[in-house]
């Protein structure tokens, strides 16, 4: 899973298009993408996911397995503000 379409020069890094739901809602679905699906929406093999993030996070796991590199963490965050200051966007 390659998520950048351009990485060089680093102020120019942009994901490809089709991995978020604005670019590609024919294959993702609002609600997998913002976390509101009531079933699975998507199957591995025994593995079921209801939600993009889900899968993306077990899609980057598999990638730090299959490399044979030893326990590696991985941490989840956020930085800045999602929202751009949007109406009603506040703590």
């Amino acid at each position: 899973m390659t998520l950048l379409g351009s990485s060089y020069p680093p102020s120019q890094g942009s994901f490809k298009d089709d991995v978020s739901y604005a670019n590609n809602p024919r294959d993702i679905s609002l609600s997998y993408a913002i976390f509101t699906s009531p079933n699975v929406m998507v199957w591995d093999g025994q593995y079921g996911y209801q939600n993009l993030f889900d899968a993306m996070l077990d899609a980057v796991h598999a990638a730090i397995d299959n490399t044979g590199i030893c326990y590696v963490p991985v941490v989840v965050s956020e930085s800045g503000w999602p929202s751009d200051g949007g109406f009603a966007a506040f703590v």
